[in-house]
């Protein structure tokens, strides 16, 4: 291993700990401010800084474009907001960017990302081919086989029992449960039935309405709406969902591409929280491993894309919780609940 690696790595230790004792970097004026530019406009700049105070624009419609063609299936390039995780911010290696796939050499005369948690990125997201006819059909289908599974039942039994004690929640906001037309991959589908069983489940409110949902995917398509307004969940976007969290509220986010639970541990500890399971973060910033893309070999991050950290720990600390009950679209699952204070 080169010395500038290891010395990259101790940097990026040293950075992540900084962050992790500074000031919490999504703050919810963060959040409202990038809602506020992002829905009117605001002379079409974001201007955030980065970790070292230095602002940075961005335009809300950039006029790049990936040269890539539109796959099929696939809709246009679109502007998107991006997060980086701590992790992400504090990584001090420079590891590929050349736009095209290829690798580049880390002394080379670049201009790298600049270290903001927020900015403004284009995407393509999968739209899928199918009708609204045969996306519904096969959401019924997968929402009946989940409301016959043991998770199902074992759940309900679970939950239940554990709800005893814990604060009272009075909605739901989901993240990243993803868009429902992908063929032969129904774990969307039933992730979005579990919604409704657990809104079944919850105490109604004195008007003896359920409980609101709101759920945030930047790869929801028209279809996708259709079908989650006539479940009556409504569909907000990024980041609203953010903003709508509250100390009443059940977030369930399961393997999102963004750092969820960063971000909610910096702007709202929730009442509850069925996520992936938080465990200690153990990155190391030395360990990294290649994939092939676009020809050449590039290095991945040796952190996900929903990091745990200090925060998050913090978040869930002294919480009951409970694992998922098995099942494969809820794989390496826990459901936590903040308990009442005595």
């Amino acid at each position: 291993m080169g010395e500038s690696t290891v010395s990259s790595s101790s940097s990026a230790k040293a950075n992540l700990e900084r962050l992790e004792n500074g000031p919490p970097i999504f703050s919810r004026a963060l959040l409202e401010y990038v809602d506020r530019v992002w829905r009117s406009g605001e002379e079409g700049k974001l201007v955030i800084n980065d970790i070292y105070g230095n602002p940075h624009e961005d335009e809300t419609d950039p006029h790049w474009k990936p040269n890539d063609q539109e796959r099929e299936g696939y809709g246009p390039y679109t502007s998107s907001i991006s997060y980086k995780s701590y992790q992400a911010l504090a990584d001090d290696s420079r590891r590929w960017s050349s736009g095209d796939g290829a690798t580049v050499d880390p002394e080379d005369e670049i201009d790298w990302p600049p270290k903001v948690p927020i900015s403004i990125v284009c995407c393509s997201f999968f739209h899928g081919t199918g009708s609204f006819e045969e996306v519904h059909t096969a959401y019924q289908e997968s929402s009946v086989q989940w409301l016959k599974s043991d998770a199902c039942a074992t759940l309900k039994e679970k939950l239940t029992a554990a709800l005893r004690g814990t604060v009272p929640i009075d909605r739901i906001v989901c993240f990243a449960l993803g868009n429902l037309q992908r063929d032969n991959d129904d774990a969307s589908h039933t992730q979005h039935a579990c919604i409704q069983t657990l809104r079944e489940m919850l105490p109604k409110g004195d008007s003896g309405e359920a409980v609101p949902v709101w759920a945030q995917d930047p790869g929801y398509t028209d279809i996708d709406k259709r079908i989650l307004t006539a479940l009556d969940i409504v569909v907000v976007n990024d980041p609203q969902g953010f903003l709508a969290i509250t100390p009443n509220t059940l977030v369930v986010s399961l393997s999102p591409d963004v750092p969820v639970r960063q971000i909610i541990a910096d702007v709202q500890w929730p009442a509850a929280l069925i996520c992936d399971t938080v465990h200690a973060d153990d990155t190391d910033f030395e360990k990294r491993s290649f994939i092939e893309f676009g020809g050449s070999k590039v290095p991945v991050s040796p952190y996900m894309t929903d990091p745990c950290s200090k925060r998050v720990q913090a978040m869930v600390e002294g919480c009951t919780s409970f694992a998922f009950p098995k099942s494969p679209h809820f794989g390496g699952t826990t459901v936590y609940l903040r308990k009442l204070e005595s």
